[in-house]
C-alpha cells in the first residue's frame, strides 16, 4: 500500500469539511486510511484532536483507519482526543477499542496526558473503563499519575487521585 504524505495545510480542509467532505474525498478515489501528515498522523488523529466524532467514527468503521495507529511520535487518535480534552471522542474511541495503555515516546499512556493536562472528567472516565490499574502507570521518567499531576500543579487531578488511591487502600 502507497501512504501519502499530506500537509497539514491541506489535511484540515478534508476534515474541516465534516463527514460530506470526507465522503467525498472517498468518491473521487482518495484512500482516506493512506493520507498522513509529515510526522505521521493520519486523519483519524487530527478528527480526534478536534472533537470531530462523526468524522471518527468514519474514518474507522468505514474508512479503514486502525484506531491504535500510532503517528511517529507513538501518538494515537486517543492521546489527541485527551490533548483536546474530548471527553466524548475519548468514550467514542473507546467503543471503537482503542487502546489507552500505548504509550508515546515520552511513555505517557492518555490517562498519563489527562492527569498532568488536568482533565479530571477523563481521568475519572479512564479509571472506571480501565481493566488494568492505571494509576501504576509510569511514563519513561517513572513519574506515574499522581506525581505527573503535581509537577503540572493540577491540584484537582491530584486530589481526586489521592481520593481512589484512599477507597482502593480500604
Amino acid at each position: 500500500t502507497q501512504i501519502y504524505t499530506l500537509p497539514l495545510h491541506d489535511a484540515l480542509p478534508i476534515l474541516s469539511g465534516g463527514v460530506e467532505k470526507l465522503m467525498q474525498a472517498v468518491s473521487k478515489g482518495i484512500v482516506l486510511r493512506d493520507l498522513r501528515t509529515g510526522n505521521g498522523m493520519t486523519l483519524l488523529h487530527l478528527a480526534s484532536g478536534n472533537g470531530q466524532n462523526e468524522a471518527v467514527r468514519l474514518l474507522v468503521e468505514q474508512g479503514g483507519l486502525e484506531v491504535n495507529q500510532c503517528s511517529s511520535q507513538q501518538t494515537t487518535a486517543f492521546h489527541h482526543a485527551v490533548y483536546g480534552d474530548h471527553l466524548d471522542t475519548v468514550q467514542l474511541l473507546m467503543t471503537l477499542g482503542a487502546d489507552m495503555t500505548i504509550k508515546d515516546v515520552a511513555g505517557m499512556t492518555p490517562f498519563l496526558l489527562a492527569c498532568s493536562r488536568g482533565n479530571v472528567a477523563i481521568t475519572q472516565y479512564l479509571l472506571e473503563h480501565s481493566s488494568v490499574d492505571l494509576t501504576k502507570m509510569a511514563d519513561s521518567n517513572g513519574r506515574n499519575a499522581l506525581m505527573l499531576s503535581n509537577a503540572n500543579s493540577q491540584l484537582n487531578v491530584a486530589s481526586f487521585l489521592h481520593q481512589q488511591i484512599g477507597r482502593a487502600q480500604v
